[in-house]
This record gives C-alpha cells, sequence and structure tokens, in this order.
C-alpha cells in the first residue's frame, strides 16, 4: 500500500513567518520524503527541530505518533528524519532576523493511503 504525506505547521500568535515563507519550508522537506509502506496502522507524527542560526537543522525530536505498531513507527520517523536532513542542504531560507521564532519548529506530518 502506498501512502502520501501531507504536511500541517503548528502555527504560534508569535510567528513572523509570512504564510509563503512556511509553504516553502513544508514544501522543500515534502519534496523529499519518501514514506514507506505501512499499513493503516501510523496516521501521523509530530516532530520538532532545532535549528542552528544558519538554517541547519541542530536536532530532530519524535513528539508523538498515532500508532498500533512501534516498528512502523520507526521507520516512519527515520523517513520523516531522512528528509528534513537530506533537504536542507547548506540550510533552509528562513528569516535570520526572526531566528528566536524559528529555532524550535514543530510539525506534524500527515500520513495518508492515496486511495482514501
Amino acid at each position: 500500500m502506498l501512502l502520501s504525506s501531507e504536511l500541517t505547521a503548528q502555527e504560534t500568535e508569535k510567528a513572523f513567518l509570512s504564510s509563503e515563507e512556511i509553504l516553502k519550508f513544508k514544501n522543500k522537506i515534502k519534496s523529499c520524503l519518501i514514506v514507506p509502506p505501512l499499513g493503516s496502522t501510523i496516521s501521523s507524527i509530530s516532530i520538532e527541530l532545532f535549528m542552528k542560526k544558519n538554517g541547519q537543522v541542530d536536532e530532530i525530536k519524535l513528539l508523538s505518533e498515532k500508532k498500533d505498531n512501534n516498528a512502523q513507527a520507526s521507520t516512519a520517523f527515520a523517513s520523516v528524519k531522512r528528509a528534513i536532513l537530506k533537504c536542507q542542504g547548506n540550510g533552509y531560507n528562513l528569516p535570520k532576523e526572526f531566528y528566536e521564532q524559528w529555532k524550535n519548529i514543530k510539525i506534524v506530518f500527515l500520513l495518508r493511503d492515496r486511495d482514501n
């Protein structure tokens, strides 16, 4: 079963990133994401990125996952992590003047069956 991914960002009221900047960031990650067949046991994964000032990822932390299978959750998290690190290149293009607002980014990856 092939699954696709959809990203949603948890935005806070103090975020100073434009909707265009958020969309570019999400689409860049999504372009590198390959979700392995997971069956229907995983519906979403929440992560937190700890960013460096140059836009590179310093750490990726798994916050939660909706799952019934630990092995599949680990596989999904590994795929998300690989995509984030692969796509960063020399750093994500985020406005340096707002580093305090994007130094920690929370993202929810919704994993959905393409047939539904």
